[in-house]
């Protein structure tokens, strides 16, 4: 099982909790529970995780001036 612990804060309010749910279809998904942003349905509880914890790249690449 994951740990909350393990899941990092809302990416668009910063809430620290957010809740990992198994939903009955066979399906998890990680929801916030300040602004309600969620990951998509996923196969299994660590991919749920994964999802929720992917953040874009900070140091992209910027795009060439035209």
């Amino acid at each position: 099982m994951i740990e909350a612990a393990k899941l990092k804060p809302c990416p668009f309010c910063g809430r620290e909790l957010p809740f990992l749910s198994h939903y009955d279809e066979g399906y998890w998904l990680v929801q916030c529970t300040q602004c309600f942003a969620k990951t998509l349905r996923c196969p299994t509880e660590e991919s749920a995780a994964d999802a929720w914890n992917r953040r874009a790249d900070s140091e992209q690449e910027e795009m060439p001036d035209d």
